[in-house]
C-alpha cells in the first residue's frame, strides 16, 4: 500500500516545480525599440515624433484603461512657423501642457512643440490566460487633419522612459515606440474625400506581463491544498463514508467560494481564463473523489482489503493528477 507520507511528498515537490515554472525568469525592460514603417511619400511633410515616458499607473483590467505621465514633443522642417494638429486615438481624458514658448518654436528651419502629457486612456485586455497573461497598453497618436499624403509622423530617436518607476502587480516585459499607417475606409461624409484614406499614426506600446506570484500565493495555492484534502479522503478508512463524503462535500464549497472571489475585478467575458480552467479541473477530481468514496463503501462490505488497497493507490494518483493537470493547464 501507498503510505500517506509519499503521497504527501508527492504533491510538495509536484507543487514547487509548478510554482517555479510559473515565475518569471526575466527584468522588466527600461528602453525603448523602435520599428519605423519605411518610405514615406516624396510629397509628405516629415514630422518627427518623442516622448518620454515618465511613469504609468492605475491599469483598470475591469474598466480597460490606464493612465500615464509623459512628456511628448514635435520637430519638422519648415520655412516659417507652422502649426501642427494631432489627436490621442484612445485617449478618454487627456491633458496637455504646452512646454515650448517663442524662443525655441522655430530655430534653424526647424519647427518645435513640446508638451506635458498627463491622461487616462483606453486599452483592449485579453485575458485567456489570465493570471499568466500579459497585455499591450498603448498611447495612440494621429495626424487630425491630413492624410499620409500630406504629412507623415516619424519616431525620434531620443525617445526614452523614466528608469526609476514601478508598475504595481506588472513587470514591463517590451517597450515598442511604433509607427504605422491608419485606413479608413470612410470619406467621413465628405463629398470631396475619397472612399478611404490612410492616415499616419504612432504608438507607444508596453508588453506588461504580470507579477504572477501574488496570484499563485492567494488563489492557486490554496485551490491546490483545498483540492488535496479532497485526496485525503482516501486515507480515511472506506466505511467512513460520512466523515469522507463530508471532506468532499466541503472541498467543493470552499473552491466554490474561492472561485466566485478570485473573479472580483475582472469584467465578463465570454471564454474561460486559464484561472477558470484550474478551479473546473479540481472540481473534476473532487467529483471523482465522491465517486471513488461511494463505490469503495460498497466494495469495503464485500472485499476490505481489496478496498482499502484502492483507497491507497487512489490516493497517490489523484495527487499525480492534480499536480500534473495543473502543469498542463498553465502556459508556461
Amino acid at each position: 500500500m501507498v503510505p500517506l507520507f509519499l503521497t504527501l511528498a508527492v504533491f510538495v515537490v509536484g507543487t514547487a516545480l509548478f510554482v517555479y515554472r510559473n515565475l518569471p525568469h526575466s527584468t522588466s525592460v527600461t528602453q525603448f525599440t523602435v520599428e519605423d514603417e519605411g518610405v514615406a511619400p516624396t510629397t509628405a511633410r516629415r514630422v518627427r515624433v518623442g516622448f518620454y515616458l515618465n511613469r504609468v499607473w492605475g491599469v483598470d483590467i475591469g474598466k480597460g484603461e490606464f493612465s500615464a505621465d509623459l512628456y511628448m514633443w514635435f520637430r519638422w522642417r519648415a520655412a516659417t512657423v507652422e502649426t501642427l494638429s494631432y489627436e490621442f486615438m484612445n485617449g478618454l481624458n487627456v491633458t496637455t501642457v504646452e512646454f515650448t514658448d517663442d524662443s525655441n518654436q522655430f530655430v534653424d528651419g526647424w519647427n518645435y512643440r513640446g508638451y506635458r502629457v498627463q491622461g487616462t486612456f483606453l486599452a483592449d485586455f485579453k485575458l485567456q490566460e489570465y493570471p499568466f497573461d500579459e497585455q499591450v497598453i498603448a498611447i495612440q497618436i494621429e495626424d487630425a487633419a491630413n492624410s499620409r499624403t500630406v504629412q507623415v509622423f516619424e519616431i525620434d530617436r531620443e525617445t526614452g522612459m523614466a528608469p526609476e518607476w514601478i508598475l504595481t502587480d506588472w513587470r514591463i516585459a517590451g517597450a515598442t515606440a511604433r509607427h504605422d499607417t491608419h485606413l479608413f475606409e470612410t470619406s467621413f461624409g465628405d463629398p470631396q474625400e475619397p472612399g478611404s484614406s490612410e492616415y499616419s499614426r504612432v504608438s507607444l506600446e508596453l508588453s506588461l506581463g504580470r507579477v504572477v506570484f501574488p496570484y499563485l500565493l492567494k488563489t492557486v495555492l490554496p485551490l491546490l491544498v483545498i483540492t488535496l484534502v479532497a485526496g485525503l479522503s482516501f486515507y480515511v478508512h472506506p466505511r467512513e463514508m460520512e466523515v469522507r463524503s463530508g471532506m468532499c462535500v466541503t472541498t467543493l464549497l470552499a473552491a466554490i467560494a474561492l472561485h466566485l472571489s478570485g473573479n472580483d475585478g475582472l469584467p465578463r467575458v465570454g471564454y474561460s481564463t486559464v484561472m477558470d480552467q484550474f478551479f473546473v479541473f479540481s472540481y473534476l477530481l473532487i467529483l471523482l473523489a465522491m465517486v471513488q468514496t461511494v463505490a469503495n463503501g460498497r466494495l469495503v462490505r464485500l472485499h476490505e482489503t481489496r478496498a482499502l488497497r484502492y483507497d491507497r493507490m487512489s490516493g497517490l494518483v489523484f495527487v499525480l493528477l492534480l499536480v500534473v493537470g495543473f502543469m498542463v493547464i498553465s502556459p508556461a
